[in-house]
């Protein structure tokens, strides 16, 4: 798997107002060092903004003094302060920068999943000859082995890859809701990632179907399952100004159908349906 090289730091960070706080701390350039130095380890690590040493191996305060090559206090002073601003969580003793999303290097990103979906060709390729093959079961073996071995990247892939957290993030920022990465709610969004939709993607979608949806009988419906269903597609390229003017064709093929076989069903059903699973 290639590796994200850089993140994105704006121009204007230093008029933060935690940056401008930490900076009236006691050694609090230090302390802001130390935060730029834990946002590029972040990226090498390319986990969704949790930084640890292996996956198995989260840091320590003692092991981040050594790879800053900054005083043990000052590494304490600093992930005080940068809990207590938000700026930081800890999951099980692994630390992890808060709006990773901010930070990310979305054309990286975007390089990866490219190679996640070649590979996920190639995969498919190699499924397809070993049902149509007539060569010995040695040869076939070794095929199925070499598939197993893909799936089985493909599966770090999606575990190192695939902000589940991030895009949730968005949904509850945006309208407050509460919602967690559930498996079920992880499997819908990898189905859309795999298919080739990155994080602006979902974000226009829940930006999208919020402002039509909210404050009406159909707020109930902005939740992961509907928004990163299989009508994602249509979401995202709804053309805004209500419903009326947001069908997809998808959404309106299925419609002349029905007019077709049941011309009495009641146009208010069929307006539903586009909200249901």
């Amino acid at each position: 798997m290639a590796n994200v090289q850089w993140i994105k730091i704006y121009v204007d960070m230093f008029d933060n107002k935690k940056i401008k706080f930490i900076r009236t701390l006691p050694e609090g350039n230090d302390i802001l060092l130390c935060w730029i130095m834990l946002l590029t380890t972040a990226g090498k690590c390319n986990s969704n903004g949790f930084i640890f040493l292996t996956e198995n191996i989260p840091y320590t305060v003692e092991m981040l003094s050594n790879e800053f090559n900054i005083p043990l206090n000052t590494i304490k002073l600093a992930i005080e302060t940068f809990k207590n601003l938000n700026m930081i969580d800890r999951d099980k003793e692994v630390l992890c920068v808060s709006s990773w999303q901010e930070y990310q290097n979305i054309e990286g990103m975007d390089k990866i999943r490219e190679q996640s979906r070649l590979r996920m060709q190639k995969h498919r390729e190699n499924l397809k000859m070993l049902r149509n093959s007539h060569a010995t079961v040695t040869s076939g073996d070794a095929v199925e082995e070499e598939i197993e071995e893909e799936i089985e990247e493909d599966k770090e892939i999606d575990k190192e890859v695939i902000p589940y957290q991030d895009i949730i993030d968005l949904l509850n920022q945006k309208a407050g809701t509460k919602f967690k990465a559930t498996d079920k709610h992880k499997e819908c969004i990898r189905a859309r990632w795999k298919e080739g939709y990155g994080l602006t993607d979902f974000k226009t979608v829940i930006d999208k179907k919020y402002k039509e949806w909210a404050g009406t009988e159909q707020a109930k419906y902005i939740r992961p399952i509907t928004l990163f269903g299989t009508k994602f597609d249509g979401y995202l390229n709804q053309v805004e100004g209500g419903p009326k003017n947001g069908k997809y064709q998808q959404s309106t093929r299925k419609t002349k159908a029905t007019n077709i076989t049941k011309p009495s069903t009641p146009t208010r059903s069929r307006k539903a349906s586009e909200w249901e699973d």
